[in-house]
C-alpha cells in the first residue's frame, strides 16, 4: 500500500474522548439495523473503537474488519479502494 493517509491516530478512539451520548445512540441504531438482518458474514470498513465489532461478534456474526491503520488491529490492513476479497465473500458491508 502506498500513498495511504491515516485520517486520525489510534488515540482518537479512546473511550473517554470518542464515545459520547450521541455516538451511543448511533451505535444502537447501526446495531439494531444489522442484527435484524439474516446475514452472518459482515465486513466492517474502518475499525473505529471496536465496540460495534465486539457486539456483532457476541451476537453470532462472523466479522472481518479492514482498515489502513495497522495500529487499530484490523483483521486485514488494506485500502477500501483495493479490498483483497472475492465478490460475494460477505453478505453485508458496514462502513459508517
Amino acid at each position: 500500500m502506498t500513498n495511504l493517509i491515516i485520517q486520525v491516530n489510534s488515540e482518537h478512539y479512546t473511550f473517554q474522548s470518542y464515545v459520547n451520548k450521541e455516538r451511543w445512540a448511533s451505535y444502537w441504531q447501526q446495531l439494531h439495523e444489522i442484527l435484524k438482518l439474516p446475514y452472518e458474514k459482515v465486513l466492517i470498513i474502518g475499525v473505529g473503537d471496536g465496540i460495534v465489532t465486539n457486539i456483532l461478534s457476541e451476537n453470532k456474526k462472523i466479522v472481518t474488519t479492514v482498515d489502513i491503520d495497522e495500529e487499530l488491529n484490523p483483521n486485514i490492513v488494506a485500502s477500501v479502494a483495493h479490498l483483497p476479497f472475492n465478490d460475494s465473500e460477505f453478505e453485508i458491508c458496514y462502513a459508517f
